[in-house]
């Protein structure tokens, strides 16, 4: 006996590429942090070959103090180049400017790195 074969059905697809550039805010609480609110902005495919831009900011310990200097807040912008050199190697340069309060400590600082993410 033969298997049942089904009638084939034409199937029309329409592909689009989705927006470039994306925007996203939130807001949250933590019990050492307090009260934060965080907003970020991406650009994909920035020069044609999928790279991305994301660059964020938050701002945390709002209300905890009645002075605007005892903010925490962090600047970041992260780039990734796929592909970079090797296939499913990915290039990465992140970079950020942060002012973190906490009882412990005070960290006011601004970091560079450079990386390579492989698929092994």
């Amino acid at each position: 006996m033969g298997a049942l074969q089904r009638p084939s059905r034409p199937i029309d697809v329409a592909l689009t590429d989705r927006p470039s550039h994306t925007i996203g805010f939130g807001a949250s609480y933590e019990t050492i942090l307090g009260f934060g609110v965080n907003a970020y902005w991406m650009h994909r495919n920035l020069f044609g070959e999928a790279e991305s831009l994301r660059l964020s900011a938050e701002v945390n310990r709002i209300g905890s103090t009645g002075s605007i200097t005892d903010l925490g807040y962090g600047f970041k912008a992260d780039f990734r180049k796929p592909d970079w050199w090797l296939k499913q190697q990915d290039a990465t340069i992140n970079a950020a400017a942060v002012n973190q309060i906490y009882d412990a400590y005070h960290r006011k600082a601004v970091t560079l790195a450079f990386g390579l993410d492989r698929i092994i």
